[in-house]
């Protein structure tokens, strides 16, 4: 079913004694004193979510075996493998129509660059960077030990150590967009295409609930879905909002997490005829939020399990 309103939200993802997004140093990403999270890797979790439930992922490392070497594909192979047929110079149509197959590309568009087709898709969800609102954050590195001798040295006797660099306690907030029009070019020229669809903005929307619970690695676990929240403007609706998590806050209260959208609600009272429903999502057993309005139409619910929470 082809959705054509607009959303606007704030996804919320904390991380305790973990690297959520490692810069090429390995320390959590920073600019100056503050902590931040590429849109990148708000948007890989995602993906590896859909990738686990079986949809059909575009944007996503996979592996082939190169003499007797298990390589990434290139990727023209992955297109190759993915849809099963070679791929065609000069058919980029037929190419758009093959990746809106994909969900990541349905809603995060991308770049496709070969040789004889160049193609690039902005897509109808965009993200912000990430930004750590917790004043208190901390970088910690700590050493650890190799049960394997540096095959580097040949004197080497004794088992090698190595570090990683992990946060105490960040808390990133991302603002994101969806806009179904980003499609309209591709609806008059991609047969059978109808555009942005709400299966697609239901599969994003999993995704912000749960992408990251999913995504355990060892520099990645100990990050968790913390937040997340939906403003669908009605369908006639055509204003534009601009990086809602900025008028979001968080503090830690006796390890009480407080998110406060009081700045918010208020610059959202601004757009009340245009606002159609307001959806917020977090854990109620460890976050408190403060600041809902009773004259926006605003529910509340479990991060947990979708469930109401009565406030």
């Amino acid at each position: 079913m082809k959705k054509s309103n607009k959303v606007y939200g704030v996804l919320g993802i904390a991380s305790y004694m973990s690297n959520f997004n490692a810069d090429f140093t390995g320390n959590p990403r920073k600019f100056g004193d503050m902590y931040f999270a590429s849109n990148v890797a708000g948007k890989y979790p995602i993906r590896a979510f859909w990738n686990k439930l079986g949809e059909r992922v575009f944007f996503i490392k996979s592996m082939k075996v190169d003499k007797e070497k298990a390589v990434p594909r290139l990727m023209d192979e992955r297109y190759e493998f993915l849809f099963e047929k070679k791929l065609k110079p000069k058919t980029s149509r037929e190419i758009i129509k093959d990746l809106f197959s994909c969900v990541d590309v349905m809603n995060f568009g991308g770049t496709f660059a070969s040789k004889e087709n160049n193609i690039s898709i902005t897509g109808a969800v965009q993200l912000t960077e990430g930004i750590n609102k917790y004043e208190l954050t901390e970088t910690i590195r700590e050493e650890i030990l190799s049960p394997f001798v540096n095959s580097n040295k040949e004197d080497s006797d004794q088992t090698t150590l190595g570090s990683r660099s992990i946060v105490d306690e960040a808390h990133y907030f991302y603002g994101f967009s969806v806009n179904p029009l980003n499609y309209k070019e591709f609806e008059d020229v991609i047969e059978g295409f109808e555009g942005y669809t709400q299966e697609a903005f239901d599969l994003y929307k999993e995704g912000c609930l749960y992408g990251v619970n999913e995504l355990q690695s060892m520099s990645k676990v100990g990050s968790e879905n913390e937040f997340a929240l939906f403003v669908e403007l009605k369908n006639h609706s055509r204003v534009s909002m601009a990086n809602l998590h900025q008028y979001v806050s968080f503090e830690n209260k006796e390890n009480q997490r407080v998110i406060k959208l009081t700045r918010l609600m208020d610059y959202l009272k601004g757009f009340k005829n245009h606002v159609a429903s307001i959806e917020v999502y977090f854990n109620p057993y460890t976050t408190s939020i403060i600041g809902e309005s009773t004259e926006l139409d605003m529910q509340t619910f479990s991060i947990l399990d979708k469930s109401v929470i009565n406030r």
